[in-house]
């Protein structure tokens, strides 16, 4: 069954100076057998098996997107190892989705980690709010591992907008997942990373999500990296719901279905984000994913 979420205050603080984030930063740190260690790439399966790991050159057909991850990585969790999970699922939207959207990242959230094959399972996605956030809460309400790639170093946690994060923050350690970044140093003005980072997110698992988006969207960005890199890529088709309470953005859909980078998700019509139909084409897709053995 679809399983309601107990979800955090909406309320969003919009001016975080960064002696704020500093404190955070020792506060995350200072939780007890919570440490940083450095991941070679090369020990992770998925990027080792599935042609992600660094080269010497960007691929020659799209040399705008570096598709390679970085050589090392830093993980702040309990274990390195979760992201050798059998099953991953990357989840990527806007930052302001409408409800039907929020509500839709976390019930397939749920499903991947409550998966019919019962594969141990894991969530991928950004550490900004909307539907990154979503995500993590889908995974957490079941009680599963979500890994959270950042834009700035592993201590400062997830971005200072998202109500309550140090509780977000803390839910995610306690159930075994983690913490995820190429970077050592912190910047103020990290949209670059931010698109960057996809390559990361997409890398670390089998299949991406685009929830909703717009077309110029570093969500686009993100699937079109998924797709190089052999992952199997989702694009929400929001015409197939007979019922949603607000309009998504559809021409994120409609860039990623034409350019042939995305497959049309749901495949038949369902009657909104709550229909069982939905969850059992969903877990029909899960199925035929690879994963790692």
């Amino acid at each position: 069954m679809w399983k309601s979420l107990r979800t955090f205050d909406t309320c969003i603080t919009l001016n975080v100076a960064k002696p704020q984030l500093q404190r955070k930063e020792r506060e995350m740190s200072s939780v007890a057998g919570w440490q940083t260690t450095t991941v070679n790439s090369a020990d992770v399966q998925r990027l080792a098996v599935r042609g992600v790991l660094p080269h010497p050159q960007t691929n020659a057909e799209i040399p705008e997107l570096d598709l390679s991850v970085p050589a090392s990585f830093d993980f702040l969790g309990f274990n390195w190892h979760v992201l050798n999970a059998p099953l991953a699922v990357s989840f990527g939207g806007t930052l302001s989705p409408c409800t039907d959207a929020h509500q839709l990242a976390i019930l397939l959230a749920q499903a991947v980690v409550n998966n019919s094959d019962a594969r141990e399972a894991v969530v991928v996605s950004g550490g900004g709010r909307g539907i990154d956030t979503a995500a993590h809460l889908g995974a957490l309400d079941m009680g599963g591992k979500t890994i959270a790639v950042l834009a700035n170093p592993v201590g400062y946690g997830l971005h200072p907008y998202i109500p309550r994060r140090s509780l977000l923050e803390r839910s995610i350690l306690a159930h075994r997942g983690g913490f995820v970044s190429e970077y050592r140093t912190y910047v103020e003005n990290y949209m670059e990373r931010a698109v960057d980072r996809g390559r990361i997110i997409t890398a670390l698992s089998d299949m991406f999500i685009a929830i909703e988006c717009s077309s110029n969207s570093t969500t686009v960005d993100c699937a079109t990296r998924a797709k190089r890199q052999g992952r199997a890529v989702l694009a929400i088709d929001w015409a197939k719901f007979g019922k949603l309470h607000h309009q998504p953005k559809v021409d994120g859909f409609e860039a990623l279905v034409s350019s042939e980078i995305g497959e049309p998700f749901p495949q038949s019509p369902v009657r909104d984000v709550t229909d069982p139909a939905l969850r059992e084409q969903f877990q029909e897709r899960l199925h035929i994913l690879p994963g790692i053995a």
